[in-house]
């Protein structure tokens, strides 16, 4: 009986392992990426729910709004990336006229302001249901939140390049 369960739990995995060795490395790597960021987001979530004094439906409120929020952080920083991307694809063309630079660096101004937009609409929203004390804690406990991703997310031995 025993060896019947093992070898019907071997066929029902060989597909699935099948279907995993057959998958893009990196998708992979994108996948276990994106489900530590959501455990480290839980956990986040719940230390500083518990340091704030925040209830079940407190903690939720604040989660809906992040994650919304950080939609639109992502969007904001995914153009950021693509401006990036244009101006050092621009700087090492000879022939990239001038007005193109000044419509990358305009965008690129017009990106921060947005991004300050948001910041501002974010800590305006976050004062109307945080008392001053918990925005505070917030506010620290979020750059180290931010800061951990960042290691998180940057490749290992990553430098700055200088050509594409």
């Amino acid at each position: 009986m025993r060896l019947v369960t093992l070898i019907l739990a071997g066929v029902l995995a060989a597909p699935t392992l099948a279907q995993a060795q057959a998958q893009d490395p990196r998708a992979v790597r994108r996948d276990a990426q994106i489900m530590l960021e959501a455990q480290i987001f839980d956990r986040f979530i719940q230390r500083i729910g518990e340091d704030m004094g925040l209830d079940e439906a407190g903690r939720q409120r604040l989660r809906q709004y992040l994650q919304e929020s950080g939609e639109r952080r992502r969007a904001l920083a995914r153009r950021a990336v693509a401006l990036r991307r244009e101006l050092q694809q621009a700087m090492y063309n000879p022939n990239t006229p001038d007005d193109r630079f000044t419509r990358i660096v305009n965008d690129l101004r017009d990106l921060r302001r947005e991004e300050q937009k948001l910041w501002e609409a974010d800590h305006e929203a976050l004062s109307r249901v945080l008392t001053p004390r918990q925005h505070a804690i917030f506010v620290l406990e979020w750059t180290r939140f931010q800061d951990r991703i960042r290691e998180i997310a940057a490749p290992r031995g990553a430098g700055v390049r200088r050509q594409p």
